[in-house]
Order: structure tokens, then sequence, then C-alpha cells
């Protein structure tokens, strides 16, 4: 039986682009979750911007590949995270776009989602 993780841990590299584009990782893996995700542009965004999984929830409690959720931390860190605001876009009205990663064979990708504000 194999044993399931309790948490992700994402080497910073993906901040240098070494993560799964969307487009590419729903060919390889299409979205099996599609009553929590989607594929869409982040809202706030440029509309030219690529497509990433979208939640069509507030709180997603399963990725869209089916698997529950579960946190992560940078790899040479010791700070859990589950969901982290997005900073630089444009911030929507009573919106807050959030950010997550999980890893699809053994590759990072990024979740978003929307978060109501007051």
């Amino acid at each position: 039986m194999r044993k399931v993780k309790e948490i992700i841990e994402i080497s910073e590299s993906v901040c240098a682009g070494d993560l799964w584009l969307a487009t590419e990782l729903v060919k390889k893996f299409p979205i099996v979750n599609k009553h929590e995700w989607e594929l869409s542009t982040v809202k706030g965004y440029d509309s030219t911007a690529p497509l990433h999984f979208v939640s069509v929830i507030e709180n997603p409690l399963h990725d869209p590949w089916g698997r529950k959720l579960i946190p992560w931390m940078w790899e040479l860190s010791n700070v859990e995270f589950q969901w982290e605001k997005l900073h630089g876009g444009v911030k929507l009205h009573r919106l807050q776009a959030d950010y997550r990663y999980t890893t699809v064979a053994k590759k990072p990708a990024c979740l978003y989602r929307y978060e109501l504000t007051n």
C-alpha cells in the first residue's frame, strides 16, 4: 500500500518557471474534479495571460485530480502553507486571489482560488 504524503515540498526553482504549464499538464493528466476546478485565466490580470487551474468554489477540498489538498512548504523551510495571498494583481471588488501548490508526477503545479473579503 502506498503511503500518502502529509506535506508537499516545493523547490524554490518554481519561481524561475520550473513547474507545469496548466495547458501542458491537462494534456497528460486531464482535470477529473470538475466540481471544484476549471482551466481559466486569473481575474484581474491581462486577458492574454496563460490559463491556470482556478477553483470554481471558494474552499476546494481536493485538487483538480481528485486528491485531498494537503499543506505545502518551500523545500528549505519549516513553514507550512495552505493558501497564500496572490500579490501584484488587480484587486477586484471584494475578491482576493490566493494560490497554493500541488505536485503531479513529482513536478509542481500552481492552483488558484478566489476568496470573498469584507
